[in-house]
């Protein structure tokens, strides 16, 4: 059976972990609201699925169209514009991020399909409705850019002359490309995440190493940690809000649940002589493994978590309760004589 003392030790563990997690989020929240990166990966996955290199104006004419334009507020400046000599780097961030500010972050895929199709499509009479064959004619005129144009291609010759079937062929190469995208995002983020991880563990001291010998050797300490993870279980706390807010709610859970953080490191300040430079070892590893578990992410240590509190509510009682009698067990009957 496993241990209470090394499952409360696995629980304090995951609800420090979990703490860490949720305030490197919300970091990663506040610097994504001022970066904008999600709207500069959207912008260059459309650049690419329209291979913009061979044609740079059709990236302007895409976000310039009625039915994307609609998405964000302000007008389409493009990443090609030349910077003014009188710029430098900090001046040169702020105004990409100004850029960055009018993108949108997400564009449906039937809004992708019908701008392009409407870009591309051959100049019609007022009142002349598109066809399979007339956006063929149209596509076939393109220059400069030969690989869109085989991209066209083939999505209207899969289409069997219906349009809305070149629609849905435009669509499903758009959603692929937008999966890469995500992958993009997510990747640049668990790097952000990790060096999150490992400056906020400097920061405030958050040696995973040390606190779990903490956790093994002091009780009521180990049993304090626990009752705020059941605390935490029952209300959710830190999971709303805006991330200013998250992040000064989480700093005050993690105070709340006692852990033994911050400076001066007590584990440098006992040591003396020789002995210092392996307690410093000790304590970088810990950083280390703060950082990394920050890379899993609050879900993962959230659902670890639940299942730990799980499997201790299951696992006390039956340490608690006093063997009972059998409910068969009968007294034995009198002898004859009264023995």
């Amino acid at each position: 059976m496993l241990g209470s003392d090394v499952l409360e030790i696995g629980i304090g563990l995951t609800l420090l972990f979990l703490f860490v997690s949720l305030m490197c989020t919300a970091l990663r929240e506040l610097i994504e609201t001022v970066m904008k990166s999600r709207a500069s990966d959207l912008e260059r996955g459309i650049s690419e699925l329209l291979f913009v290199a061979s044609n740079p104006e059709m990236l302007a004419q895409f976000y310039q169209n009625s039915l994307i334009s609609s998405l964000y507020n302000g007008d389409y400046r493009s990443r090609s514009n030349p910077e003014p000599a009188c710029l430098n780097w900090p001046g040169m961030l702020i105004r990409e991020a100004r850029r960055r500010s009018n993108l949108p972050t997400y564009v449906p895929a039937r809004s992708f399909a019908s701008a392009l199709i409407d870009i591309v499509g051959a100049p019609r009479i007022p009142g002349e409705s598109l066809t399979v064959a007339s956006l063929r004619d149209a596509v076939e005129r393109i220059d400069h850019n030969d690989r869109l144009r085989g991209v066209l291609l083939t999505a209207i010759d899969g289409a069997q002359g219906d349009l809305d079937r070149v629609r849905s062929n435009l669509e499903m190469w758009y959603n692929a490309t937008m999966d890469r995208v995500s992958g993009w995002y997510k990747r640049r983020t668990q790097a952000i995440l990790a060096l999150l991880g490992l400056s906020v563990a400097i920061l405030f001291n958050i040696d995973a190493v040390q606190v779990a010998q903490n956790l093994n050797t002091d009780k009521a300490y180990r049993q304090a940690v626990v009752n705020q993870a059941g605390t935490l279980l029952r209300t959710d706390e830190g999971a709303r809000g805006a991330p200013q807010e998250r992040l000064k709610q989480l700093q005050q859970d993690l105070s709340r649940a006692g852990f033994l953080i911050g400076w001066p490191a007590p584990q440098l300040t006992a040591c003396q002589g020789s002995g210092c430079t392996g307690a410093f070892l000790r304590m970088l590893l810990g950083w280390l493994v703060t950082a990394l578990a920050v890379t899993l992410g609050a879900p993962f240590w959230f659902d670890v978590l639940n299942k730990f509190m799980v499997i201790r509510s299951t696992v006390k009682p039956s340490e608690k309760s006093l063997p009972e009698a059998s409910k068969d067990s009968r007294p034995a009957p009198p002898q004859p004589g009264g023995a």
